[in-house]
């Protein structure tokens, strides 16, 4: 692990700051700041700490979006609970997304 080298060597390092949560429930990408937890802050300091350059650290953003069925309709505040989708409603979701690409 010579996240150093590996920084002199490369023009840019792409940091992927999102899917930390990989639960089911509402949530946010990724913290932005920590909390006791992982977050893109604190990554993205643990590679300028071992001395490579701010400027070639690039944090990667998503762009899409996870889709599950909420465990109970009336709560859908981030950390609500979900349920993975069976076949049938997942099938059906994505015949409706490719009438939209």
């Amino acid at each position: 692990e010579n996240i150093s080298q590996l920084c002199e060597a490369l023009d840019f390092v792409l940091l992927m700051t999102y899917d930390y949560n990989e639960k089911l429930m509402t949530s946010f990408g990724a913290s932005l700041e920590g909390n006791g937890r992982d977050s893109v802050a604190e990554n993205i300091q643990k590679f300028i700490n071992k001395n490579c350059s701010a400027s070639k650290v690039v944090m990667g953003i998503s762009t899409y979006g996870k889709l599950y069925r909420l465990r109970k309709s009336s709560r859908s505040e981030v950390g609500a609970q979900g349920v993975r989708l069976n076949d049938v409603e997942y099938h059906r979701v994505r015949e409706i997304s490719t009438i939209f690409d």
